[in-house]
Order: structure tokens, then sequence, then C-alpha cells
């Protein structure tokens, strides 16, 4: 779409916000103000007018336009002539004679005034009236346009009259359509020439006045945008910059106007949500493209440095930052560009941050993890931490080899024995350190809690280690209390496309998501995790079907497309089409005492739109909305997080 440009005279002089452009003629020296013989004329322009060049030009405000002379033709005795028409002037013509141009005329006092809205200029021998200019008769229904004689601008006005034109000149404020005068400039009129529009408006490729679509003028009413972009700081419809509306893209096009961006869309196949730069959260920590991470409140962000002042850069990470306590246990790991894991932590009790130290104290800037002989771990492609007591981290490469470290009272490094490693340790398919069997692989996810972790392999199988107490592991019984190597959660199968953990608070809980949509948990129900009508106490081995009502009945959950376990006991999922009817929505269950299903609400209204689901808040949950917009929410209300500023 095109927008209002200012109007160039001949050689390019700008001449105001639209121009009628009007040559006066003198008898001798072509030009108002020349001088032929000695003889002098000084040229005195109206209201409403001004000299630029010699010239009296009317100034029109407000998008309006007059007729006036075209490429090829020039101002003669009030009319437009073909240039070639003319005789050259005598330099001896001792008479000047000053006409005012098209869009204006003489008063009764000598000066060039502005026409009334009724007045004009008629087009004369040899040219036509063509798109509210007059013309060569030859060029008819040509491209049209002001185009200076020499070097001066162009500015695209488009002829209208193909079927012969007007036979006189349209008044201000009209143009010349299908041969008749009509409106111009309003909304839904054609355009005024060259292209020009009220205030508030656009001209567009069909040449008609309009606002409110990407590219053109803010519309005055509200909404100003049409869905799908808003009104920038230049009063224009945008979209696809950051924190704009992700563009209509068509075929090999990005939504986005930057590489850096992303369309924050809340799901496939629902509207587009804003460009957004983020590209992972956990917790209160996001992280944005250029792989810099911040730690995100209510207040201003802050970004996580190598050594107090240069960013970190990381491939992804994990986090332990919750803004219900920002004294609390911090800890994070992060994937650096290079392929290596840092950890940064105020604990290191039971070598959590795996830099081999054996310093219990915690670190301000981040260490890098090692392995055997203290070699730094290389080729890591994931990691994950305890979200709730941040004790035990693990991490991948590509191969889906697995390693964790940290605390192992119950056998949750995996490695075969229960006692903490502060370096990264191979989990082991059997065996135990001093008795190795083969290193655990074909990993594509992991969910870690502070007692037991479980791992999704590519081809779909669940695998869990750690205290059983509960029945978290998934064997379909307690009686092994705990697991020092994987054991395969068999109901599963070959159907899990995402798993979750979490332990703390009699909260001992891990779930699955299945590639039919649906979700099954087991181990604790002691808050209704299970949802199924009950709270108990009572161990539960073996993975249940999340139902959709509080009783367990009503038929499975579907359509869930995300899940986040609260340390605290809440349940939170994001369902692409819900049972109340809400696309995109947050719902929980056990969230703040209540029982069964229910999407999350703030200030009455249903959390909809969800982009990314933020993994395991200890006592709540965090999001990105498909605006860009991080929340946090738990049992007692929902706060909006300040965010970093995109690079």
């Amino acid at each position: 779409m095109k927008t209002g440009r200012l109007l160039s005279g001949w050689g390019g002089r700008a001449l105001g916000v639209a121009t009628a452009v009007a040559a006066c003629v003198a008898g001798a020296g072509w030009g108002c103000g020349g001088s032929s013989g000695g003889v002098t004329s000084e040229i005195v322009c109206g209201p409403g007018t001004a000299l630029d060049a010699g010239e009296c030009v009317a100034i029109l405000v407000g998008g309006d336009a007059a007729a006036f002379c075209g490429p090829g033709t020039t101002l003669a005795g009030g009319v437009c002539v073909a240039t070639s028409s003319l005789d050259a002037p005598s330099e001896t013509d001792a008479t000047v004679t000053v006409t005012c141009g098209p869009g204006t005329m003489m008063s009764s006092s000598g000066e060039c005034v502005v026409v009334p809205l009724e007045g004009g200029v008629t087009c004369g021998a040899g040219t036509m009236l063509t798109g509210n200019m007059c013309v060569p008769a030859s060029s008819s229904g040509s491209e049209g346009g002001i185009q200076p004689d020499s070097g001066g601008a162009t500015d695209g006005a488009s002829s209208d009259a193909g079927d012969g034109g007007c036979p006189t000149a349209c008044a201000l404020g009209k143009v010349c359509v299908s041969g008749k005068c009509v409106s111009c400039g309003a909304m839904d009129e054609p355009c005024c020439a060259p292209s020009m529009c009220n205030s508030n408006l656009t001209c567009d490729t069909t040449n008609t006045c309009t606002c409110g679509a990407p590219g053109e003028a803010c519309c005055s009413a509200n909404p100003s945008c049409s869905s799908g972009s808003t009104c920038n700081g230049q009063n224009i419809c945008a979209c696809g910059a950051a924190g704009e509306p992700c563009c209509s893209a068509t075929s090999g096009q990005s939504a986005c106007s930057e590489s850096s961006l992303s369309c924050a869309s809340a799901a496939t196949g629902t509207p587009a949500g804003n460009c957004s730069c983020l590209v992972g959260c956990n917790q209160n920590v996001v992280q944005r493209s250029d792989g810099t991470m911040w730690l995100v409140s209510t207040s201003a962000p802050s970004a996580f440095t190598v050594d107090g002042t240069n960013p970190l850069h990381v491939q992804n990470f994990q986090a332990n930052y919750s803004l219900g306590a920002p004294s609390g246990l911090h800890y994070f790991c992060a994937v650096t560009t290079a392929g290596g894991v840092v950890c940064q932590g105020n604990d290191n009790s039971s070598g959590q941050l795996g830099s081999g130290s054996t310093s219990n104290s915690g670190v301000t800037i981040p260490v890098t993890v090692v392995g055997g002989g203290n070699t730094p771990l290389t080729g890591i492609t994931n990691v994950w931490v305890d979200t709730v007591f941040g004790s035990v981290a693990c991490a991948i490469n590509a191969q889906g080899a697995a390693w964790c470290w940290g605390a192992n009272g119950n056998g949750q490094l995996g490695n075969g024995s229960t006692s903490n490693s502060r370096i990264a340790f191979p989990v082991l398919s059997s065996g135990t350190p001093t008795s190795p069997g083969p290193q655990f692989t074909g990993v594509k996810s992991m969910a870690v809690a502070s007692e037991h972790v479980c791992a999704l392999k590519t081809d779909g199988t669940v695998w869990c280690w750690g205290l059983n107490s509960v029945g978290q592991i998934g064997t379909g019984t307690t009686s092994t209390a705990q697991y020092a190597n994987p054991v395969q959660v068999t109901l599963l199968g070959t159907h899990a496309v995402d798993i979750a953990t979490t332990s703390g608070n009699n909260q001992n809980l891990s779930c699955a998501r299945t590639d039919d949509t649906g979700m099954y948990c087991w181990g604790t129900n002691y808050f209704g995790s299970l949802n199924i009508g009950t709270t108990d106490g009572n161990p539960h081995p073996t993975p249940i079907q999340i139902s959709s009502q509080a009783d367990g009945g009503g038929g499975p959950l579907l359509n869930v497309s995300a899940m986040s376990l609260s340390g605290g006991g809440a349940v939170y999922v994001v369902q692409s089409s819900s049972l109340a009817g809400y696309p995109n929505t947050l719902s929980c269950w056990d969230c703040g005492g209540s029982g069964g299903i229910m999407p999350v609400v703030v200030n009455s209204v249903a959390v909809t739109g969800i982009h990314e689901l933020c993994p395991q808040m200890s006592t709540g949950v965090s999001y990105i909305d498909s605006l860009g917009q991080m929340w946090f929410d738990d049992f007692y209300g929902n706060s909006n997080c300040t965010l970093p500023a995109c690079p």
C-alpha cells in the first residue's frame, strides 16, 4: 500500500502537504518576476498561495488537490496547452501579463489567491484532462504522473480516465473517474491526484482511500487497525516487528521482519500472535533468540553473565528460580554454544554444580560441569535440573547418551549407586560405578525431580529410576523401594511424547502425554493429583489415564498439548480444545484446594492463547502467551513479568 507523500514541483521542489503546480506565464522570460528589455514584474502571491521559483502555487491542506498542468503541457492564457504549440515569447515584448496558475485566481487587489471549491482551469488546445491533470492529447490512457522535464521527482499519480476523461477540469475535492467528476480523498473514495487522501487515510493499489490494513494509515475509529496489525508510532498499521502481530506470511516468507523473531502463535491452526524474541522459558528465567538468559520478575529483568559483566550465551537451559521466593534456593544449568554445560547456584552441598569442587558453597557466576578425570563435558545438546529443590541435574548428547550429577540418596543419578556425585557420571543401563554396564542411550528428553528421574526415549518408551515410595517409578509395584538403574514403564508401550516429574511436599509424581493427546500419571495422590475423585496417601504404581471429570468419569482428558507439575501438588495442562469451550486453555486440578479439572481464571476470564508453558514451578506455573507476554500464576494470584527488550 502506498502512503501519502509531498508533491514536488518541477525540478523536485517540495511545495507543501499538497500543491497544485501553476506556471505563471509572463510576456517575457517565461517566469513570474522575470525580466525583458529592462521591464521587471513583481508578483504578489495572496493568501493560501506561495511563490516558488517565480510561480504562484496553491497550498492545499487536508488532502484536497486541484487540477494542474501535467507533463508536456504548460499554462498559457489561463488554460493548459501542449508545450509544442506555444510560440516562443518575444524578447522585445514590453508588456508583462501575469496569469495565476491552476488552483489560484486573481483577486480584486491584484493578488493570486486560492480558487474556491467550485473553481478550476480548462484544458486548452492539444491537451486533455487525465486523472486530474492536463496532458498532451497524444498521451491519453498512458500511465501518468508528475514527471519534471529534467531530473525531477515522479510522484506516481495514475490516470483514471481511459474513456476520454472529463470535458472540463474538476473542482477542488473532486477527481475525474469514467468521464465524471466525483468526490475524492475520503474513506472508500477515489484518491485525489496524485495518490492523495485525507488525513488518517492511505491511497491503496486500487487508487482508493482506505485505512486499517498493514502498511496503511491507522483509522480514527476503534479499533484503529484490522486484525493482524497494530498502530505504531508513525500512525501506520504495522506487523512483523517485535511486539507487533505476526504478518500473514505466504509460502517462503516469514511472519516476522527479523530472523531473530518468531511468531508466538498459541497452537497450530489458531490465530497468529505477536512476533517475539523469546525462545525458551523455565520458571522465572527466559532465553532470547540471541542466546542470552534473563531473570524476570515484576521489576526490571537482569541478564546472567559469565564473569559479572559479559552476558552468558546458551543453547538451552533449565532453572530453579521462582518469582515467589527471590531469596530461596536458586539454581540453573545450561548448554553453552560450544556444547559444554555450566551451572550456577547458591548451594553445592550435594555436588549439583557438577564442577568437581568439594566446596558446599554456591557460586554467583557459572562453573563448568566436568566428567571423569575432571574433563569438561562436550557435545551436549540438552540439560535438565530438579526445579523444586535444585539438587540434581542431567544432560544428554546428540546420540541420546545420558549423564547425571548431584544428590543420589535414592539412586536418582541412575548409575547403580546411592552416593552423591560432584561430577557428571554416565547413567548406566545396568551395573555400578565400580562395575559399570553399558551407558543408557537413545534418550530424547528427561524430567528431573529431587528424588527420581524419568527419561523419554526416541522410540516412545518411558524409563524411570530413583525413589519408588509411592510408585512414582511406574513398575506396578512398590515392593522395590528404589531403583538405581533405569526401568521401563511398560504400560505406556511406545506411545509417550512428553514426560514430567515432581517431588516434595508429599508430591512424588510422574506423568506422560501420549500420542492420542491423552495423559497418564502415577505415584502420589495425596492432594488429588491423579484426578480420581479422592485425595489419599496411597501409592499408585501403575499409570492411570487422566479423566475429564473429577470422579474419574466423563471419558479421558484429551487434546493435551503441554503439561507442568507443581511441587505444591497442582497439575497444569494446556488443551488445544477444552471441555469448557476455550481454545488453548490453561487448566489445572489439585490447584488451590479445588477439585476436578478447571480453567485457570484471571479477573473472571479464562487464561487462553498459551504459547509456551514454562516447566515446573515450586508453587504454581509460569507461561508465555501468544502476545509474547510472560505470566506467573500461583494459588494466590497472577503477575505479569517485565521482559527484556529484543536485541
